[in-house]
């Protein structure tokens, strides 16, 4: 093989000259200091680095010059460009191969001078980039993201198998989302109540249908100084509350709640909630007498029954209906009112509704789905 033909990330055997060595440098790893050095090695393809540790590096030394051939070698990228090593299993040995270029001849194939392949300065890492900071409405799923945000409510812990889980509440100006904490993480933010904290290379993504964000692999967090100019906890939990139905005596005009459909699983025509079109229109009845809760709300689809509201949340569903309360829209799915700050639900396995008790109307934005078949229109 070809230095040129080589391929990032993947194995090589190839012939090459070893052109020039750089100067050896020591590196700390995790379990000890290694020492480490840059040889530019070329053929008529291509002039690239092959780097060697500790005693390796005085062998090869002495083979300046000379051609080598690479066995089981592994090639990366590092600072955009593909460096050489030789892996966990790789080899080297001196060849004699008569009519292999000289390094003129190389130079000369590759369009460069001497002096591009000498290695008499030392190494200089790339300047890191600014990390960019997200607003809470700018997250996409599947990525990671840094962001400043204040904790301003938590959920209780719960246990999962071997981890203990707890959701904390966090946002700014923009919106509100959950942030899923484990194990010792989850005492350590605790302490964080009410703090303004920047969130460092986390990770987003669908949980359930529903959008939340965790610290992932490499996420950190840092407190920041206290600011009189970012959203309270107060305003937070405000509008934290105008989406969590259950702590509603009443249905207030010009607001937007999120619910869910309770024991779709169990009526006759459940499995067809999955494949209707989310906004689709839903119609609540009131049922006074039903035996098991007395504040019962059914949710029908083309008149069909295919749930109730949850126990938790139907009270104040319950009372509009009954005493005339504000007239209010009920659809498949989760909307929020463009232009407005959204927050998001808390998750649920069940298919999830949109409330809206605006008084005219309005132009509707999806934030998330649940279940994930569903079509937006």
């Amino acid at each position: 093989m070809k230095l040129g033909d080589i391929k990032p990330n993947s194995t090589f055997d190839a012939f090459a000259r070893v052109i020039s060595m750089g100067e050896e440098k020591t590196v700390t790893s995790k379990k000890r200091p290694l020492r480490v050095c840059e040889f530019v090695i070329g053929d008529d393809t291509a002039i690239l680095t092959l780097s060697l540790f500790n005693e390796q590096i005085a062998f090869l030394a002495k083979e300046v010059g000379n051609v080598i051939e690479i066995i089981d070698g592994w090639a990366k990228t590092f600072n955009g460009k593909i460096q050489l090593s030789l892996g966990y299993g790789g080899s080297w040995e001196r060849e004699n191969v008569p009519d292999f270029p000289t390094i003129d001849d190389i130079h000369h194939a590759n369009k460069i001078t001497i002096a591009d392949t000498t290695l008499s300065t030392p190494f200089q890492p790339k300047p890191k980039e600014p990390v960019k900071t997200w607003k809470i409405s700018e997250i996409q799923p599947e990525s990671n993201f840094s962001a400043v945000v204040r904790v301003f409510y938590a959920h209780p812990a719960k246990t999962i198998g071997k981890l203990k889980v707890k959701t904390f509440m966090v946002g700014d100006e923009t919106g509100i989302i959950p942030f899923t904490t484990f194990n010792q993480d989850r005492l350590l933010f605790n302490q964080l109540m009410g703090e303004i904290v920047r969130l460092k290379n986390c990770w987003v993504k669908i949980f359930n249908g529903m959008i939340e964000i965790s610290k992932g692999y490499k996420g950190t967090w840092k407190v920041q100084p206290p600011s009189s100019s970012f959203i309270s906890k107060e305003e937070l939990i405000e509008e934290y509350q105008k989406t969590q139905l259950e702590i509603a005596e009443t249905l207030e005009p010009g607001l937007v709640y999120y619910s869910c459909i309770k024991g779709s699983r169990f009526q006759p025509s459940g499995k067809t909630i999955h494949k209707k079109t989310a906004k689709t229109k839903l119609e609540l009845v009131p049922e006074p007498e039903n035996p098991y809760d007395s504040n019962a709300v059914g949710v029908y689809c083309n008149g069909v029954q295919v749930g109730y509201i949850p126990r938790t949340q139907n009270k104040a569903i319950f009372k509009a209906l009954i005493d005339g309360g504000p007239e209010f829209d009920c659809a498949l799915g989760v909307y929020t009112p463009q232009n407005e700050r959204y927050t998001l639900p808390s998750r649920s396995k069940d298919p999830l509704i949109t409330i809206s008790t605006h008084v005219q109307e309005i132009e509707w934005r999806p934030v998330i789905l649940y279940p994930e078949d569903f079509i937006v229109v």
